[in-house]
């Protein structure tokens, strides 16, 4: 096998990388916790509206809930990883 005109090694330690897959990894971590939440909140049951109607309401109120979370997760960890290494 060729040698890469890189140090594959040195691209994975350096600050950049870390703060991107710390970022990637927040942001996953926030989806999961997304959905804990959510799921542990009150939910209003609306009888005027059928099943169907109600599931979708709850699906899309998680996955706002989701998004906020991997949001701030994802900024989270990428900020911490990046101060961390300068």
């Amino acid at each position: 096998l060729a040698e890469p005109p890189y140090d594959p090694k040195a691209v994975s330690e350096g600050c950049t990388m870390r703060a991107v897959l710390a970022g990637v990894g927040g942001y996953g971590l926030g989806v999961l916790f997304g959905g804990f939440f959510h799921t542990m909140q009150p939910f209003e049951i609306d009888e005027r509206l059928s099943t169907w109607e109600q599931i979708k309401k709850s699906y899309r109120g998680m996955s706002e809930s989701c998004g906020r979370q991997a949001r701030v997760f994802g900024r989270l960890g990428f900020l911490y990883s990046a101060v961390e290494c300068v």
